[in-house]
């Protein structure tokens, strides 16, 4: 029985992949309620007028490998530790970035209306995270969970466009 199960859903996986002749269907992106969706939908529309800075809080399990103080590659390796690393990168959000990338300046003294940089580094203990997070103004937060694949540099620049 579970066999014949198994073989109707690759049955139907395979027949849902190939198309079967049938339109796609277009699903919505967005769960949430109407109002939020219109509200989202309303900051998305508005131009990114200025270069901003932008704290991104940082929770790792990730080897220590050196320096974090420029929140690079060079900050955590890939392969996981025992311990919980925590800490905030703030970083310079450029106004004319090209809309889904990330250029990173490769000196100090590039445009910081151009490139993404590392402003500062602030390791932080669990309890520091914890009444960081508690003195945060409203009640949105976001939490973003990156690929194991993904190296840290790429994952803190990925939240701030975010």
């Amino acid at each position: 029985m579970a066999l014949r199960i198994r073989r109707e859903c690759l049955i139907l996986l395979c027949a849902a992949l190939a198309g079967c002749g049938t339109p796609p269907v277009k699903t919505s992106r967005f769960y949430g309620s109407p109002a939020l969706k219109a509200e989202w939908s309303g900051l998305l529309k508005q131009p990114f007028s200025d270069t901003q800075s932008l704290d991104v809080i940082y929770v790792t399990n990730r080897n220590a490998a050196g320096d974090p103080s420029e929140c690079d590659n060079a900050a955590f390796g890939t392969t996981p530790s025992d311990k919980m690393s925590y800490g905030t990168c703030t970083l310079n959000i450029p106004k004319r970035h090209h809309i889904g990338g990330f250029e990173v300046a490769a000196t100090p003294r590039a445009d910081s209306h151009q490139y993404y940089r590392t402003l500062s580094h602030a390791p932080l203990t669990e309890d520091a995270l914890l009444e960081r997070l508690k003195q945060q103004p409203g009640s949105d937060l976001l939490v973003f969970v990156h690929g194991f694949n993904v190296k840290f540099q790429e994952a803190v620049l990925r939240t701030a466009q975010i």
